[in-house]
């Protein structure tokens, strides 16, 4: 039998690693690769990145022998070149355990995206070699005395590739042997963000309002960011981050970039007694103040950025649910692409305080009739608002802040008891038409103290837990307590109030 070419072929067993003693990845895998900063490549110009960062160990798996050829490819030419160090550098293959040169290019200055090594002297199998460039001077292919040596390959990133902060092109490498190549394309380097940043947290401007004092100030410990009880601040509201820390970045930006940050704090319903400030910087706020709108211009905009919210202890404030919108970051520095930073809208906190209470079916007329009575304990007299499906509108949560003509308050001590009628004349007075017989669910938000247990979406304030679940303390019983008469043309019925505590989007009994 005749066997024809066994041995023609190259193995696939030569390894290419990074500064780090890294084996480059392949496929989609850019854990090991050398990084090049979006902000800084132009899909018009390219971009150059700093040889002796991007080192490249090559380790055999089978000899070479003087006489040879090897090549140091970029797999796709037309995403990039390798870029000499100038015009009498030449680049080298230098054995790491004795620091011979092994290959050599034939002439200096190439910028191409085949580097050829012509084999000067033998290497063995296991032998590291180090891609190099050296001025060789005089042109006699020795690395003389004093002749500068730039330990690593700078490539030139060709232009046009379509990066964005989702796209990120990887720069491919290949390198082959008479006897062997890479088993495949070695990922070097790929463009990626720089700069990326960390939204608020969720519960950034979550706080219980006091009921002791009219919702005019909140209550300390029930929020992460209640600094005062009339204070929210939370220093790193917004953290935008330089990611070019390590020698992994063979490109990038040595600026820190200055530019604007603006953005919109929203509240579903207006808070009169509320201002906020961003970096010290007072927000702007429409005249229902519902939208309070941030901004600034001219910073430096890596590094923490704070939002504090205060009230004046003076105006009564609203529960409410915060969120955030219309994030925008943009780069004034010359030669900067704007941050691939997105804060998407979110919410970013709650207000509550006192108990709500709902009663899903209120009817009057034909003989029905709806008798809410409620009952105040407590040592001052209750406000109690009201909302209904009818005027709430859309909003994530319904809120109560209208009350019912003459009848404001629970007494202390005493009852207050809300009909149909009242109901009716609520909504008329308002500009809405109801028929009572269709009934219609109310929400009642009454301004007492809720004695319900701390939660907090970060977890930092908290009640102890058995078994992995949380405890809700109650020092003393409810201070509101009532119960929904509904009368009907053959009878009536009676169900006990059922009272709830709105916190951070979780509603507890």
């Amino acid at each position: 039998m005749v066997v024809i070419g066994l041995f023609t072929g190259p193995a696939t067993a030569v390894t290419l690693y990074n500064s780090a003693g890294n084996p480059f990845g392949t496929g989609t895998s850019v854990t090991n690769s050398y990084r090049i900063a979006y902000e800084i490549y132009s899909e018009t110009a390219g971009v150059s990145t700093i040889a002796d960062r991007g080192r490249i160990r090559i380790r055999l798996d089978q000899p070479l022998n003087i006489g040879n050829t090897a090549n140091l490819v970029m797999s796709i030419p037309q995403k990039a070149d390798f870029n000499s160090a100038g015009g009498n550098y030449k680049w080298a293959l230098r054995r790491v355990s004795d620091s011979f040169l092994i290959g050599i290019t034939p002439s200096a200055g190439l910028i191409t995206p085949n580097l050829p090594f012509s084999i000067v002297r033998s290497a063995i199998a296991g032998d590291n070699l180090d891609v190099i460039q050296w001025e060789d001077g005089n042109n006699n292919n020795v690395i003389d005395v004093g002749e500068a040596v730039v330990l690593g390959g700078g490539i030139y990133v060709r232009p046009g590739l379509g990066a964005t902060c989702g796209i990120q092109p990887i720069i491919k490498i290949d390198f082959t042997t008479p006897h062997e190549t890479t088993p495949a394309p070695a990922n070097f380097a790929y463009i990626t963000p720089q700069f990326g940043g960390a939204g608020p947290a969720s519960d950034t401007l979550t706080a219980e309002l006091d009921t002791d004092f009219d919702f005019k100030q909140f209550i300390l410990g029930t929020g992460i960011y209640v600094t005062s009880t009339t204070t929210i601040n939370n220093s790193n509201f917004i953290n935008i981050i330089d990611n070019a820390t390590t020698v992994m970045w063979i490109a990038y930006a040595s600026v820190s970039p200055t530019g604007n940050i603006t953005f919109k704090v929203n509240s579903v319903v207006g808070e009169p007694a509320t201002n906020m400030s961003l970096d010290g910087v007072t927000c702007s706020r429409n005249a229902a103040r519902t939208e309070f709108t941030c901004t600034r211009t001219g910073i430096t905009l890596p590094g923490t950025h704070n939002l504090s919210l205060w009230v004046d202890g003076v105006i009564s404030n609203e529960p409410t649910n915060w969120s955030l919108s219309d994030f925008a970051v943009t780069v004034t520095t010359a030669g900067l692409k704007d941050l691939c930073v997105d804060v998407p809208p979110a919410s970013i906190g709650v207000w509550h305080g006192g108990l709500e209470a709902f009663v899903p079916f209120v009817k009057g007329g034909g003989g029905y009739a709806t008798y809410i009575v409620l009952y105040n304990r407590y040592i001052k007299d209750a406000k109690i608002f009201v909302s209904t499906f009818k005027d709430s509108g859309s909003n994530p949560i319904m809120i109560s802040t209208s009350q019912i003509t003459g009848k404001e308050v629970i007494p202390a001590g005493g009852k207050l008891v809300i009909t149909d009628t009242d109901i009716l004349n609520f909504l008329t007075a308002r500009g809405y038409s109801w028929n009572p017989e269709d009934g219609i669910p109310v929400k009642f938000s009454i301004r007492v103290p809720s004695q319900i247990g701390i939660t907090t979406t970060s977890g930092l304030i908290t009640f102890p837990t058995y078994s992995g679940t949380q405890v809700h303390q109650n020092p003393k019983d409810p201070f509101v307590e009532g119960i929904v008469v509904s009368t009907f043309p053959t009878g009536q019925r009676s169900i006990p109030l059922k009272f709830k505590f709105f916190k951070g989007g979780e509603y507890s009994h």
